[in-house]
């Protein structure tokens, strides 16, 4: 007999033992070098798995991240967007990536695991102002007047801009 196939067009269902990452820790924060528990006042750690906006899509598909989160029991996704490289610099590349951020924030929100979102360039020449941090400010400005990050969910974590190359 041959299992019935799977189905990605609908999100998978938890597991009945499935108690999501964000009930079990809440809203978490950085005490020094550790992470801490709004809900058991620990420091915890966390599995998270990295994506960057250079390789998120198409593999964010077919429900990777109900998947992870159930299956692979990782705790949280990190979602890097890049300035560079044709990725968030690209105008005409940019509504697509907006499109899929949401996308990974929502399915995150849903199955109940973090989303660590960050910005990243290369750039050597970095400064207020600049190429890199406009692209910044215009990502975190339109990120923040989404409803769903302006409901300050605990699943969502910011990252400030790094990885700035040094000469």
């Amino acid at each position: 007999v041959n299992p019935k196939p799977y189905d990605d067009t609908v999100p998978p269902t938890a597991p009945l033992d499935y108690i999501s990452p964000v009930s079990r820790y809440g809203h978490l924060c950085v005490d020094g070098p550790h992470i801490k528990s709004s809900i058991t006042g620990e420091n915890e750690q966390l599995r998270f798995v990295a994506i960057s906006s250079s390789k998120w899509f198409p593999t964010i598909k077919n429900n990777t991240i109900y998947n992870l989160a159930y299956h692979e029991k990782v705790d949280g996704i990190r979602l890097a967007m890049y300035a560079e490289y044709g990725t968030y610099d690209d105008p005409y590349l940019r509504p697509y990536l907006k499109e899929k951020t949401l996308e990974v924030i929502n399915e995150c929100i849903d199955a109940g695991i973090y989303c660590e979102i960050s910005f990243h360039t290369h750039a050597t020449d970095f400064e207020i102002c600049g190429p890199a941090y406009n692209l910044e400010m215009d990502f975190y400005n339109w990120l923040l007047a989404q409803p769903v990050v302006a409901q300050a969910p605990p699943n969502l974590i910011f990252g400030i801009i790094n990885e700035i190359a040094s000469e």
